[in-house]
């Protein structure tokens, strides 16, 4: 496997490149800028859709295009911890960085905050390095930030193993009595993006990490049923909300 940046497809102003965990930003322009004329200024990374440090399958389009259609990812990780073994919707509210920080954070209970939703479908269970990890596979629906996923992830109490961002003060449904993550790499990596009816597929070795003992799915028929859901927008009591009064009242004269 190639542990540096290449393109995995071209397409019709977008390219889909493999990205390897350690390349930054930096690199990943530099990379554009080696491939001709042009190419730096004409393409741009996907800011606040791939999560800053993962690796895979990075979409980059060209500058001031409009939105592409039927834009899907699916990821793979490695989660600390034993998710349970079932699909499950993530729904937590995502807060915007507070000033001198850029990490962003869970909304808990309180309405503020972005609406996001992620699917996570468990696929095994074994361990890293000693640590009980479950391989599992992360769907964003309804996207707010590009760590969403990390968020969601810990907000069902089991981070993505090498998630330093979130590794202090979290909303976890319980804590780990040791907080230091057996690997320094981030355990994400985008396995699959689909635009505009093209999928690309970006190999990984994230799967090999694991030192499996259960296996709950397999792991190709989960990923195509995952990529087959579809985006959807979770109900706010926000939505039938107007202005106090009942959504049927239209004509709120007579209450003033």
């Amino acid at each position: 496997m190639q542990h540096r940046i290449h393109v995995l497809a071209e397409l019709p102003g977008a390219m889909v490149l493999s990205k390897p965990a350690e390349a930054s930003w930096k690199t990943v322009r530099a990379f554009l800028n080696n491939q001709g004329t042009g190419l730096a200024q004409r393409f741009q990374p996907q800011r606040g859709v791939f999560p800053v440090g993962a690796s895979g399958a990075l979409l980059v389009k060209a500058r001031n295009s409009p939105a592409l259609a039927d834009y899907a990812d699916l990821y793979v990780a490695l989660l600390r911890g034993t998710v349970p073994n079932s699909n499950v919707t993530l729904r937590s509210r995502l807060c915007q960085p507070s000033e001198g920080s850029n990490a962003w954070r869970l909304a808990g209970l309180r309405t503020e905050g972005l609406e996001a939703s992620t699917v996570l479908r468990p696929v095994a269970y074994g361990h890293l390095a000693g640590t009980a990890a479950t391989l599992a596979l992360l769907r964003p629906l309804l996207r707010a930030s590009d760590q969403q996923l990390l968020l969601h992830c810990a907000a069902a109490g089991c981070p993505v193993l090498g998630d330093r961002l979130h590794n202090g003060e979290r909303r976890l449904d319980f804590r780990f009595e040791d907080a230091e993550s057996p690997t320094k790499r981030l355990m994400l990596h985008c396995l699959r993006v689909k635009v505009a009816g093209t999928e690309v597929l970006a190999p990984q070795e994230i799967t090999s990490e694991l030192e499996v003992q259960q296996e709950l799915a397999d792991f190709s028929v989960a990923a195509d049923e995952l990529m087959n859901v579809q985006n959807s927008k979770p109900v706010s009591e926000w939505d039938t909300f107007a202005g106090g009064l009942p959504s049927q009242i239209v004509d709120d004269t007579c209450w003033d």
